[in-house]
């Protein structure tokens, strides 16, 4: 299982911007995660080192969750995660200002998918 970052083309009407982290056996199964938020063939990934999301305070938010929320009346943006989530110093050098990150297109490689 490994770590990635997968974000959209820069070809893309909102580019570079992220899709989400995922952990997965094989990109096949990385392309199918994707594959519930955005079109895999929009996407590039990038392999994750080291690192982790984690929150700095207390989020009141046990896991597993005592109940299931009503779903029903959720509010527009709620989240099963807590907000304020943080990520480690490592992960957070991969979210670079424009300049530098242009430098750093090429270490993102395009997603391919083979769902036939």
């Amino acid at each position: 299982m490994k770590p990635y970052l997968v974000r959209l083309k820069s070809d893309q009407k909102n580019a570079r911007e992220i899709v989400g982290f995922f952990v997965s056996p094989s990109l096949d199964h990385l392309a199918a995660m994707v594959d519930e938020s955005a079109p895999p063939e929009d996407c590039e990934y990038r392999e994750l080192g080291p690192g982790g999301i984690f929150w700095e305070h207390y989020t009141g938010s046990p896991v597993p969750r005592a109940e299931e929320p009503d779903w029903d009346t959720l509010p527009e943006y709620w989240s099963v995660i807590p907000p304020g989530a943080t990520l480690s110093q490592r992960w957070d050098d991969m979210f670079r200002t424009a300049d530098d990150q242009l430098a750093e297109d090429a270490l993102w490689t395009p997603l391919r998918w083979d769902n036939g």
